[in-house]
């Protein structure tokens, strides 16, 4: 797909056809929302990932704290 900012019209690389902007995303909302929910759960995976490995980082060593 093909949208430049300055415009409400999408269109298709492959085959051409113009889409209104509105209507595009009406008629793919669920797709849209499904596809929004997925990132924010890897990204909410991977930041607690990162802030685990810097929490077992900065506490490497000690004897009273341990993260599991």
């Amino acid at each position: 797909m093909e949208h430049a900012e300055d415009s409400e019209i999408v269109k298709c690389i492959g085959c051409g056809k113009i889409f209104p902007y509105d209507e595009l995303i009406q008629e793919n909302g669920v797709s849209i929302d499904a596809h929004v929910n997925e990132v924010k759960e890897e990204l909410t995976k991977d930041i607690q990932k990162q802030f685990n490995d810097i929490l077992k980082k900065a506490f490497k060593g000690s004897k009273n704290i341990r993260i599991k």
